[in-house]
């Protein structure tokens, strides 16, 4: 759950997914086989308590889901999430 992705069901479901949360780390690297590797980057001002998910892009697109795919990470790529001291209430609203 540090990381801001979680799955309560071990990526058991046929199309397993995960659910993004903010993280605790400005920066994250998995490293995947096949030399690939999966960067998650925080970006939020640094003088308030930022831990509302302001928006999230993957791989330069902007994504509006809570949920993501294990198939993508697993391809690599990168995860952007902006953070910020309130909650936008427009983000993650589609499945």
């Amino acid at each position: 759950m540090s990381v801001g992705l979680i799955d309560v069901q071990g990526l058991a479901d046929v199309d397993p997914t995960r659910k993004i949360t903010s993280p605790i780390f400005d920066k994250i690297v998995f490293h995947l086989p096949g030399k690939k590797t999966f960067t998650m980057q925080t970006n939020y001002p640094k003088e308030k308590d930022n831990t509302y998910i302001q928006s999230v892009s993957i791989n330069g697109k902007v994504w509006n889901s809570f949920e993501f795919p294990f198939s993508v990470f697993a391809k690599g790529g990168l995860m952007q999430i902006d953070l910020g001291d309130k909650p936008n209430k427009n983000w993650g609203t589609k499945k």
